[in-house]
């Protein structure tokens, strides 16, 4: 099974070193933390967010917004989307434009995955 958080978390390791995740209403999850590791040298999630569907709204994204930029605060190289629900509203691209630096979709980063593994069985079986 890939999980989006776990595909997420080593894609993200490729890209930097000193990583941010950008959560939705909990902490970072677990499997997250374990794969960063010290890596890991922030957490955010917006103010008032309960659901994906706040984010659906002009406050749920400025809220998501600003806690992007308390991340920036601390100096990260690379964002990590903590929650599929920002894949929804296509918030990756949002965070690149605001922040300059890598921002990875945990909904990509899983198929980035799964189309590798896809890929490796076709070549060995032939």
């Amino acid at each position: 099974m890939i999980g989006a958080g776990s595909a997420a978390a080593s894609l993200a390791l490729s890209l930097g070193k000193r990583i941010g995740v950008l959560n939705l209403t909990e902490e970072t999850p677990e499997v997250i933390k374990r794969i960063l590791g010290n890596h890991l040298v922030a957490e955010a999630k917006p103010r008032n967010v309960k659901s994906t569907l706040d984010l659906l709204t002009n406050w749920g994204r400025e809220a998501a917004k600003e806690a992007l930029t308390m991340l920036l605060r601390k100096g990260i190289d690379v964002i990590v989307l903590g929650c599929t629900g920002y894949s929804t509203i296509g918030f990756a691209k949002v965070a690149e434009e605001i922040s300059g630096i890598r921002v990875v979709d945990p909904v990509v980063a899983a198929g980035a995955v799964a189309f590798t593994v896809i890929r490796r069985r076709e070549a060995f079986q032939r």
